[in-house]
């Protein structure tokens, strides 16, 4: 509905590519290249004067027809161009117009009968794909689950049993005494998904990986979220989210930082309380952010009036 013109492409690239040329763009903005191997066809062509990237999983395209990736200024540390093949465009703000997460009106009694969470338990949530859950987060997992003896370990089933099967079946081999602390639960919906995040008591985020929704999702909600952050935009998204709102309580630097806050945070229910309020109090900031596409309308105009090696 804000597009002034939406143009259905074909099956075959070739066929699309033809498309594309054919509009005369001044910008052909990818928001992720990567996506498929149709998408990562399409940006390998030079179907535009000037090619971007952005929006998607912050990561090089490794393409020479792609000028530019646009991250959010915070995403990447310093010295993140050598990770680029694209010249990198830091941009202010989240890079994202986020919006905030429907409220959740439900007890916390009727969350815990929900989701059969024990009043005993401190419950862990990792609601990530189990495909960015790698190896090396695994010890991470198990040593919360080693130091807290009434903890529970909560993931997102997957679609496919063979995911649940092969991720098991590796943490079970390596980490055998806490393997059986940890359940699968079902998400059908986003309904479901907010109200699993309000449940749980921590939730937690493979330092291999972020995702930006989760991120908004959980501090719109007021719900803490560990993360680790590490040199890469792809681990840095939760990271900045703290950084706008100024509440670094749930931020690790190392991996025993990352152990000792989930645990802080589980089993001192009142220090849970007082930085999930701080989260909530302040998460408005997150959501409806202009800086960042002032920035980026800007950078179009840069663009399209000087010549691509002129840009920045």
């Amino acid at each position: 509905e804000h597009a002034d013109l939406v143009v259905p492409l074909p099956l075959d690239p070739l066929h699309s590519a033809r498309v594309i040329a054919g509009l005369g763009l001044d910008v052909l903005h990818y928001v992720d290249p990567q996506a498929d191997a149709y998408t990562m066809l399409l940006a390998s062509w030079r179907l535009a004067p000037l090619q971007i990237s952005g929006g998607g999983i912050a990561a090089t395209s490794g393409l020479s027809n792609i000028d530019y990736h646009l991250i959010a200024e915070d995403w990447e540390t310093a010295g993140g161009e050598k990770r680029f093949s694209e010249k990198l465009v830091r941009l202010p703000g989240l890079f994202v117009n986020a919006t905030p997460p429907e409220p959740v009106e439900m007890s916390t009694t009727e969350l815990q009968r929900r989701w059969r969470l024990a009043q005993d338990r401190n419950t862990y949530l990792c609601p990530q794909p189990l495909d960015v859950l790698t190896a090396e987060f695994d010890p991470l997992i198990a040593e919360i689950l080693r130091l807290d003896e009434t903890a529970e370990l909560l993931l997102i089933a997957p679609e496919r049993d063979s995911w649940d099967a092969a991720w098991g079946r590796r943490f079970a081999i390596n980490h055998a005494d806490v393997a059986g602390r940890m359940r699968f639960v079902n998400v059908r919906n986003r309904s479901d998904l907010l109200s699993l995040l309000c449940a749980v008591d921590v939730v937690l985020e493979s330092p291999a990986w972020n995702d930006a929704m989760l991120a908004f999702d959980c501090l719109g909600l007021g719900v803490p979220l560990v993360t680790l952050p590490g040199n890469a935009a792809r681990s840095r998204r939760s990271h900045t989210c703290y950084r706008q709102i100024s509440v670094f309580d749930c931020v690790a630097y190392h991996s025993a930082d990352f152990v000792d806050t989930a645990l802080t945070l589980a089993t001192d229910k009142r220090r849970r309380s007082v930085v999930s309020h701080a989260i909530k109090s302040r998460s408005h900031i997150l959501f409806g952010q202009k800086s960042s596409f002032d920035a980026y309308m800007q950078f179009l105009d840069r663009s399209i009036a000087l010549p691509a090696d002129k840009v920045i």
